[in-house]
């Protein structure tokens, strides 16, 4: 059996202007390497790397331009309203660990409460599992949020139906052939959405 030979990473540094540098680095009090990554994504002077570090919310994306968003906030609201119990169902890494802390504190600052559960990488494996969802129906949950996950959950999203628990799914990764059955899918597929 052949040994697969290793070959060293190709970087392509894109050379950067160093007149443009220091004076963004002294600017912003950043380091020059992130200065430097600033200038290689266009934000060449001090009020461009500003309003890119810290922009301002009349300059971000309506998130209503999303699919299935006004879906999403309408459930979610309602189950708010109506004090249904609901599960953040988060993935382990970075982002979706984040996503949890960040949607339960706005159901909360919004009047609600939400558990979670975030699978452990080594115990659950990558997705949504049957037994959690169980689990959440016995202890009475109306609406699972997925952060992070779901969007290839679509037997799981079924399961959930059938015990009378809605489901929400935000999630980046691709799906499979067809999306899960949720009551919203707040997704980046280009296959599947217009925009």
């Amino acid at each position: 059996m052949d040994t697969p030979v290793k070959r060293p990473a190709l970087w392509r540094i894109l050379k950067q202007d160093e007149a443009l540098v220091q004076p963004l680095s002294d600017e912003l009090k950043l380091g020059k390497p992130a200065a430097r990554v600033l200038i290689s994504r266009g934000y060449e002077t001090p009020e461009a790397a500003r309003t890119f570090l810290n922009p301002p919310l009349d300059s971000m994306h309506d998130p209503f331009l999303l699919a299935g968003m006004h879906d999403a906030v309408e459930r979610l609201a309602g189950a708010i309203q109506r004090k249904e119990k609901i599960l953040l169902y988060g993935d382990y890494d970075v982002d979706g660990t984040t996503s949890v802390v960040i949607l339960k504190t706005a159901i909360e600052l919004a009047g609600g409460a939400a558990d979670f559960f975030v699978p452990d990488r080594l115990k659950d494996g990558y997705g949504m599992r049957l037994e959690v969802i169980d689990r959440a129906a016995a202890e009475g949950v109306q609406l699972i949020v997925s952060v992070d996950t779901g969007i290839r959950a679509t037997e799981v999203v079924r399961h959930a139906q059938g015990l009378a628990i809605d489901v929400i799914v935000t999630d980046h990764h691709l799906p499979e052939t067809e999306l899960p059955p949720a009551v919203a899918v707040i997704a980046w597929v280009k296959k599947y959405f217009n925009s």
